[in-house]
């Protein structure tokens, strides 16, 4: 429900704000709210956790950013199959980086995402116009 929340409040900002400023104010929030979780306890991290999270940073803010844009120029309704991507993509960072190999659901389940992105991004494809490659 509050994910839902936040996507109609990002596609109502998008009408007066930059992309970039709704993404750098959301990561502004986050951090005011994680800061404030600094009394129950912090853990220090090591040279190679800041790189790693420096890049995870860079590539949320890159993410969030167009995020923004999908909002911007579609539909909530139409975008949130492609949500479901994630969770794809999770899987198969998993087995790519932790080697840990999905279910047999998973298989059944990435089926029906792939098809119904696939479904929307065909769908909604405007229609007599040539797709250039």
């Amino acid at each position: 429900m509050l994910t839902s929340v936040a996507m109609i409040q990002v596609r109502s900002l998008t009408k007066t704000e930059n992309a970039g400023a709704i993404a750098f104010y959301f990561a502004l929030t986050c951090a005011v709210l994680g800061g404030a979780t600094l009394p129950l306890g912090w853990a220090t991290p090591s040279l190679e956790e800041y790189a790693l999270l420096i890049g995870a940073g860079f590539a949320g803010g890159v993410a969030h950013i167009l995020m923004t844009l999908g909002y911007k120029y579609s539909e909530a309704s139409k975008l949130a199959p492609f949500e479901y991507l994630s969770l794809v993509f999770a899987v198969l960072a998993d087995l790519l980086i932790f080697n840990i190999i999905p279910g047999s659901n998973f298989y059944v389940a990435a089926a029906f995402i792939i098809a119904s992105v696939s479904f929307v991004a065909m769908k909604d494809r405007p229609k007599g116009k040539a797709v250039r490659t």
